[in-house]
């Protein structure tokens, strides 16, 4: 077997062993918990790690952060699995943000939405929940923001802890587009959600069958 196809069928495992366990949930929702998972890295270098049902965070809000103003909100793209070249078959959308004394990073995984915050830009660019993110890590776009880490925790709370995660409804792109298009200066246009992620899922999915079954056959 050529080292394309060992590469190919290794893909082709990672991409199903996501679907099996939830990290890519289908259209049933996956493990979904309707949460806010915050991770921050304090001042003295220590992580604070809480979890907040809607509930609780709407009474909470004061608690995860106060007013800071959002000065930039940047949309991000890395790959799904490891050793994925280009993001031409699926890739994972988060939100970074700058506010006046941290950096912040958003996004939405078949379980949960994840906040994470830091003094240092790359532990919420490069990194998830203390791990590295597949690379490359790459900027999709970047605006400056409008109103508070507030505004948008309590926007989150309200409108979108309810909403399960779906492949083809609700997927980590959709949530970061609309959270993306809510809090960037109006005056810089409005992103669409990436409505053809699913077919080149399904699609590049179908092709590495193929490719690894056309190997197979000749050796």
């Amino acid at each position: 077997m050529t080292t394309w196809s060992i590469r190919a069928e290794k893909m082709m495992s990672n991409i199903c062993h996501m679907m099996m366990s939830g990290s890519i949930s289908g259209s049933k929702g996956g493990k979904w918990t309707s949460q806010l998972r915050t991770y921050f890295y304090t001042e003295n270098g220590k992580i604070e790690v809480n979890r907040y049902s809607q509930q609780k965070c709407v009474e909470d809000l004061h608690r995860i952060t106060n007013s800071e103003e959002i000065q930039y909100i940047g949309s991000y793209q890395c790959p799904l699995v490891e050793n994925m070249k280009g993001h031409l078959i699926a890739y994972h959308q988060f939100l970074v943000i700058e506010t006046t004394n941290w950096y912040w990073s958003i996004g939405k995984d078949s379980e949960k939405i994840l906040l994470q915050r830091s003094k240092v830009k790359n532990r919420v660019e490069e990194r998830k929940e203390g791990q590295a993110r597949y690379t490359p890590v790459t900027m999709i776009v970047e605006n400056e923001g409008r109103g508070s880490m507030r505004d948008l925790i309590k926007f989150i709370c309200e409108n979108e802890l309810d909403k399960t995660y779906d492949l083809l409804r609700d997927n980590c792109q959709q949530f970061a587009e609309r959270l993306f298009n809510q809090f960037k200066k109006p005056s810089q246009g409005t992103r669409s959600p990436n409505s053809t992620f699913p077919l080149i899922l399904v699609g590049s999915f179908l092709i590495v069958l193929l490719i690894v079954a056309k190997y197979k056959q000749k050796f």
